[in-house]
């Protein structure tokens, strides 16, 4: 169970301090000390954190009331409360600089006493919740910098390797098949990874950030589609999948940026080739919805258990697929949902297994 506040009393009065021990037990506070001096309060507070130090002013040693606050308070120690009888301007100025919760002069009543205190660790643990999401912040502005810097360096050497490898493709003494072979390899990779780094770069910006970037223009959807599935041709009869898309009605059309809909449409429609079943079958179908426009592949594969099926959306997750020979990083569906929801869309999936998964993208119909 969740221990009680901690709660420390630096006083050397032996009947205030004994009576604040009582009061704060009868309110269910845990104490520390009491003590009467600061050298002791440092000492106590070194050995078990207080969550709030009660600090009298006046007290015996070296080290008054305020010093042994301000020593306290270096490297964000524990908030305090002062307890004086002693208001004179000079003393609270001195007080006032080492940022105290509050003051209690004496002599107070319980539910003064209660009152402080329960402002004060409220108060206290509002100002660290807030610390912990600036500092949480901060951490995901540094990553999303350092991101975004390593892709846009992995770019050029990309691009230089992919470069190369098309010289080297034409290069006499590389007709033959063997050679062709590895250097297909290399270009493979070459456009794997640079794919894995736009997806970054698309994931770091966010929706919000990717819509400022885009350009919507209206579209048709049918040429669209055919343009996405293309390129896919070849996985397709590797995988002996059939692909059915020409039920699309010719005069639908989506408002969308053209290669970031390409994109997420040669994503879906990989995912449902590559992990779905060997022989089996990929639908493109879609309608007209109240000035939206439902685009749905389905596929006949082997469907996704309920429970993975929450992960699927988080980077680098693949649905327990991490260990299998098919290919691919786990972020082509998040990726694809940030960039529907760039462009005013939204992307759903649903899948029974035995039964296949069903993918639903909708946009703004143009």
């Amino acid at each position: 169970m969740k221990q009680p506040p901690a709660i420390l009393i630096v006083e050397d009065e032996a009947v205030i301090a004994l009576d604040l021990k009582l009061e704060l037990q009868d309110m269910g506070y845990r104490v520390l000390g009491p003590v009467a001096s600061g050298e002791k309060a440092l000492r106590l507070a070194a050995q078990e954190p207080p969550d709030l130090v009660l600090m009298d002013i006046r007290i015996q040693g070296p080290l008054d009331g305020v010093d042994t606050a301000a020593r306290l308070g270096t490297g964000g120690g524990p908030p305090v409360i002062f307890l004086t009888s002693h208001s004179d301007d000079e003393t609270v100025a001195r007080a006032a600089r080492t940022a105290p919760l509050g003051f209690l002069t004496k002599p107070f009543q319980p539910r003064e006493l209660r009152a402080a205190i329960e402002v004060g660790l409220a108060r206290t643990a509002l100002e660290r919740a807030q610390r912990a999401a600036e500092t949480a912040q901060a951490q995901r502005d540094a990553q999303v910098q350092l991101l975004s810097r390593a892709s846009h360096e992995m770019r050029t050497p990309l691009n230089a390797v992919l470069g190369f490898a098309q010289l080297l493709r034409n290069l006499p003494g590389n007709e033959g098949p063997l050679a062709q072979r590895y250097i297909g390899h290399i270009d493979e990779a070459g456009r794997q990874l640079l794919a894995l780094v736009e997806d970054l770069l698309d994931l770091q910006q966010g929706a919000d950030g990717l819509r400022q970037a885009l350009r919507p223009q209206s579209l048709v959807l049918a040429g669209c589609v055919q343009a996405a599935l293309e390129p896919l041709g070849a996985l397709a009869q590797t995988r002996r999948v059939s692909m059915h898309s020409h039920g699309i009605a010719p005069e639908l059309r989506v408002c969308a940026d053209a290669a970031r809909l390409q994109k997420v449409l040669t994503a879906l429609a990989s995912n449902a080739i590559r992990y779905g079943r060997e022989g089996g079958h990929l639908w493109v179908q879609a309608q007209a919805l109240d000035g939206r426009v439902r685009i749905t592949l389905a596929d006949d594969g082997e469907g996704i258990a309920p429970e993975r099926q929450a992960q699927l959306f988080q980077p680098f997750a693949r649905a327990g697929r991490e260990h299998s020979p098919i290919q691919g990083t786990g972020l082509g569906l998040v990726t694809a949902r940030t960039l529907a929801q760039a462009m005013d869309g939204s992307l759903e999936l649903h899948s029974s297994p035995g039964l296949g998964t069903v993918v639903n993208l909708e946009l703004p119909a143009s």
